[in-house]
This record gives C-alpha cells, sequence and structure tokens, in this order.
C-alpha cells in the first residue's frame, strides 16, 4: 500500500504539471513544471520525502532506460511494407517493443559484468539495437512503440521525481550556484550542438528537430 500512495503522489504531481502547462503555456515541458512543484511541495513540507522517496528512486533508477524509445526520429525506421506472418504477429503485439528495449539495454550491462569494467554504455547500445532491428526487420517505430510506449509514459513522472534529490542536494546546490549555472550553460550549448549535428547528418524535419531540443 505504501507504494501505491507514493505512486499517487507522484502521478498527482505528474497531472498538475500538466495542467501548469496547460494554463501558462511557456516554452517548458511539463515534466519540468511538475519537478518544480514536487520540490516546492518537499521544500514547504506540504509533501513529506517518506512520501515519494522510495516510488521516486525506482523511476530515477530506471531513467536511462526509459530514455530509450524517444532515441529515434519517427521517420528513420522500418517501412513497414514487408506483411510476413512474423510481422503481422510483431504489428499486434503488444510487448515487441517493450522486450526488445529492456533486452538491448540490459545485454550491455550483462557484457560489462562479465568483464569487470563499463565497455559499452546500455543507453547508446541499446539505441543503436533497437534501430537496428527495427531497419533489419523493416518494422515501422509505430508498432515498436506499442510496446515501447509502456515505457516512455514513465519518462515524465521520472523527471518529475529529479526533484528529490534536488531536494535532498539543496544546501551543497546553493553553495556552488555559481557552477552549478556554468555546468547547465554548457549542457545546454552541446545539446543544441548535438541537435544541430544531428540535423546535417540525418536531414531533419524541422518538427523532428524540435521535438530534440528538450531532449
Amino acid at each position: 500500500m505504501k507504494y501505491v500512495q507514493q505512486a499517487l503522489v507522484i502521478a498527482l504531481v505528474t497531472l498538475s504539471g500538466e495542467l501548469l502547462r496547460f494554463f501558462v503555456p511557456l516554452p517548458i515541458p511539463a515534466s519540468i513544471y511538475g519537478l518544480l512543484l514536487l520540490f516546492l511541495l518537499l521544500k514547504t513540507g506540504l509533501v513529506k520525502l517518506r512520501q515519494v522517496q522510495d516510488v521516486g528512486q525506482l523511476l530515477l533508477d530506471l531513467m536511462p532506460v526509459l530514455l530509450v524509445p524517444a532515441w529515434w526520429p519517427r521517420g528513420r525506421s522500418g517501412t513497414g511494407r514487408r506483411r510476413t506472418p512474423m510481422h503481422e504477429f510483431l504489428a499486434s503485439s503488444a510487448y515487441f517493443g517493450l522486450v526488445l528495449t529492456l533486452a538491448a539495454y540490459q545485454l550491455p550491462r550483462l557484457i560489462n559484468r562479465r568483464l569487470g569494467r563499463q565497455v559499452l554504455n546500455p543507453l547508446l547500445f541499446s539505441i543503436l539495437a533497437c534501430s537496428l532491428v527495427l531497419l533489419a526487420l523493416d518494422i515501422r517505430y509505430e508498432t515498436y512503440y506499442q510496446g515501447a510506449g509502456l515505457i516512455d509514459a514513465l519518462l515524465t513522472p521520472a523527471t518529475v521525481c529529479l526533484a528529490i534529490p534536488l531536494y535532498r542536494q539543496y544546501e551543497l546546490l546553493r553553495r556552488n550556484i555559481r557552477a552549478v549555472l556554468l555546468s547547465c550553460l554548457a549542457g545546454v550549448a552541446a545539446n543544441m550542438a548535438g541537435c544541430a549535428a544531428m540535423l546535417a547528418l540525418f536531414r531533419l524535419d524541422a518538427s523532428q528537430f524540435a521535438t530534440l531540443l528538450p531532449k
């Protein structure tokens, strides 16, 4: 019951963030509205840390794999023109994308553990592996997303839960505010440069480029 209650609190804050995004339509993702709201609730004591910390930490631990379904522009997958029985099965399966994503993320982690060192980046490996599977099997992104969407749906509340470590480390961050701000600016600049490089490399259109910028 404790986990259900914590999940409910996080879901309510996430929903409130979406409502704020609706009524205050600034160019800020709803997840950031929710993150700031949860931080304020924790800081004012209206929500206690024990009311969100267990489920919140679980979502934070899962965040890398939650990023995988957003990896690739929609138009850069298979065409879906093959109509074999296997393609029909995959198109109707609600779990193909889910299993593919989890397996592609877990495989490099097992390899790293076996080798005793970090040889493969699980997030990068899973992104490349999923893209290659979709292209090799000629599977459309929409077919993949039927299952992967179950993972993607948790990304927004996971982002909201970043308020938990922010709340825990608030005093440390406040004492190092200049370094924090410079790091944020450097991260934003690197993200924009990376998006621009992807725009040129993959010939993305304006809508695809716009979806990459918040990530």
